[in-house]
């Protein structure tokens, strides 16, 4: 879609569907993706998905998933906005390493709080955690509730000068040359992950 004959033109790149297992489950769709700029062209340009956890515990992970992504929208973008060196690598590869983790969980986690606080955890759901697993893990997320908000994430961050490759939990990232070669970023691979069980936001 065109926002006008002189206007930018806008690009989806990419779109969220409940799957059918969902459906059949009457569950929501607990992934998310976005982008910005929201015209979907750059550089810079950083686009970022959301996998919330499918067990009974991560009731809300479709909301922690969402919040994910605009969580890493937000807080790179401000990084892109304040920085006066982006072309600067070891400014950004400092940044990367020693910032970004913590302010992406620090500002992902007071989003989750913030829901809690309007939202409250109905009866409702507590009773179909305890019916689908069992009163200890109830009281489990009772003590932490971030728990049922669980979400990996997976982003990436193109622009002039460097490409940065964020990824916390399961999931692949695949980067495609000019000659349709596809490969994976030399991201370090996380040895917790184990058969399905995977890192987490809430963790």
């Amino acid at each position: 879609m065109s926002s006008g004959t002189e206007g930018p033109v806008w690009k989806v790149l990419g779109r969220s569907v409940r799957g059918a297992a969902h459906v059949r489950n009457d569950l929501p769709n607990q992934d998310a993706i976005g982008w910005f700029p929201e015209t979907g062209t750059g550089p810079p340009l950083l686009l970022a998905v959301s996998d919330g956890h499918g067990g009974a515990r991560y009731f809300r992970s479709d909301v922690g998933a969402r919040l994910a992504v605009q969580t890493v929208v937000t807080v790179v973008d401000e990084f892109l906005r304040n920085s006066q060196g982006v072309e600067n690598l070891s400014i950004a590869k400092r940044w990367a390493e020693e910032r970004l983790p913590h302010e992406i969980v620090r500002h992902w986690k007071e989003a989750v709080a913030d829901h809690l606080t309007a939202n409250p955890i109905e009866a409702s759901e507590w009773e179909r955690l305890e019916m689908a697993e069992s009163a200890s893990r109830r009281r489990q997320v009772a003590l932490d509730p971030v728990i049922a908000y669980g979400a990996t994430l997976l982003s990436v961050l193109v622009t002039e000068f460097y490409i940065l490759h964020i990824q916390l939990g399961d999931g692949d990232i695949v980067t495609v040359d000019d000659s349709e070669e596809a490969t994976r970023p030399p991201v370090p691979r996380d040895e917790r992950l184990i058969g399905n069980e995977t890192t987490s936001l809430c963790t």
